[in-house]
Parts: C-alpha cells; structure tokens; sequence
C-alpha cells in the first residue's frame, strides 16, 4: 500500500507488464487507487496456496480493512502468481474467492 508505482510494475509478470504500460494513464490512476485503498487497508494474510504447475500458483488472501476496502467484495481473493526466473510476480488480474476453489488442486493451508 505504500510502495510506487515502479514498484508495482517489479511485481508483475512481463506478460502483464506489456499490458501495463500501454495504458495511457496507469501510474495517475494508480496513486489515485492506491490511496483510496491506503485509508481502509488494515492487512493481508496468505492463509492457502494451490499450485497448479511448478511455475505457477493461486494464493487464498485474506483483505482486512476498515470500512471494507473498496471493489473488494469478500473478505478473500485468489491472487495468480507465476514464477519469473528466481522470484514469484503476480500472473493476472485477483478474483474473488468462491468456496469451489478448495475442492480442487493441490492446497497447502496456512495458520488462519
């Protein structure tokens, strides 16, 4: 919540980061999102991870603000990561999370 946009784009998988940076105002929008979201923002927990593939998992997070962070629906959202090289970057767009999730794949659960 209180990194760059710079940052943000370190995050991200180089697939998704050709998206990015061909839309025309992402950083204003960013730091625009960003701070919205900083006033509710409480935390995150990691509390599952999936993995698909070697090179690919879906995290389980759970979102804890106050008021409720805004677009968030739920309090838990599936997050796609995808390994680059040495480092884990996010593969894709979160969604929300839907109870099916855990009745398929390979599921590690963490401490709630």
């Amino acid at each position: 919540m209180k990194g760059t946009y710079d940052q943000f784009l370190a995050g991200i998988a180089p697939e998704l980061l050709k998206d990015e940076n061909q839309r025309a105002k992402t950083r204003e929008q960013f730091e625009t999102e960003r701070e919205g979201m900083a006033a509710a923002f409480k935390g995150m927990q990691i509390v599952a991870r999936k993995t698909l593939d070697g090179d690919r998992v879906e995290l389980k997070v759970r979102l804890d603000g106050d008021p409720p962070m805004p677009g968030i629906e739920a309090p838990f959202v599936i997050e796609p990561m995808v390994k680059v090289g040495n480092e884990w970057k996010v593969g894709g767009d979160n969604r929300d999370y839907q109870p099916e999730w855990d009745n398929t794949g390979q599921i590690q659960s963490f401490a709630q």
